[in-house]
């Protein structure tokens, strides 16, 4: 396994489409900061009072399109993984199981 740097992360599009895809809708927003000496760090922002939930707010065309760029990255990855997670595994989303 190799790790991935945060930047790659977001540039990617995985931080998007994770808070796009999941956390956005429970009012939270995963998000990279970067500190004073310039290294990222993550943190998690908490609107959850808020009953809808977050939503990104794309400011002119071309940030509109970078994020769908990085939307059609992600769902690119995805859909070469998930045949072979079915194949191998038989599902796509590890199930949690009822005991060990």
């Amino acid at each position: 396994m190799n790790n991935m740097n945060l930047d790659t992360f977001v540039r990617e599009g995985y931080l998007q489409e994770a808070n796009r895809q999941f956390f956005h809708q429970y009012g939270l927003e995963l998000m990279v900061v970067k500190e004073v000496d310039g290294t990222p760090t993550m943190m998690m922002l908490n609107a959850q009072q808020r009953k809808t939930g977050l939503l990104f707010d794309w400011e002119d065309e071309e940030q509109l399109e970078k994020a769908r760029a990085m939307e059609a990255h992600v769902k690119r990855v995805l859909c070469d993984r998930v045949p072979d997670r079915y194949r191998l595994l038989g599902y796509r989303i590890q199930p949690i199981p009822e005991k060990i």
